[in-house]
């Protein structure tokens, strides 16, 4: 490519949102027990689940928040992710804001640093089909 006066930093390809697959370089761990980490599943039926190993650090303290999206589809086949994940990285954020602002006021706002996402589809024997986002998120609340 470089031969042919391509660019040496490259161009980051479009994700292809019409098969299942990640962004990011592997599911990544918490570092440790001691990191807090902010669970929240939204359910096929609108409802949430939410869990916390414990609460967010002080103002600046990173800590994981991993947000899980599950929607009814007619089937797995012919899905086109981009809405779905769209629609859940949003939520995502607003969760990562909405901890912030709960965690502390002089600290209401959330940096957020991406660390993966999957899409994907499985048959559940409750709801059927349904379409699966997951996002794992590093944040720290902030005061700017």
């Amino acid at each position: 490519m470089l031969r042919d006066g391509g660019d040496p930093a490259g161009v980051e390809p479009e994700r292809d949102y019409t098969r299942p697959g990640e962004l990011g370089g592997g599911r990544p761990r918490i570092p440790s027990r001691d990191w807090c980490s902010q669970h929240a599943f939204h359910q096929p039926d609108g409802t949430w689940t939410r869990f916390s190993t414990k609460n967010p650090p002080s103002c600046g303290g990173l800590w994981i928040l991993e947000l899980d999206h599950a929607e009814r589809v007619p089937a797995c086949g012919g899905i086109n992710y981009e809405r779905i994940h769209r629609a859940t990285l949003l939520r995502a954020y607003a969760e990562a804001f909405r901890l912030c602002r709960r965690r502390d006021v002089d600290c209401p706002d959330a940096r957020i640093w991406m660390l993966y996402s999957f899409c994907g589809c499985h048959i559940d024997s409750r709801h059927g089909p349904l379409a699966h986002v997951n996002f794992k998120l590093a944040v720290a609340c902030v005061a700017d």
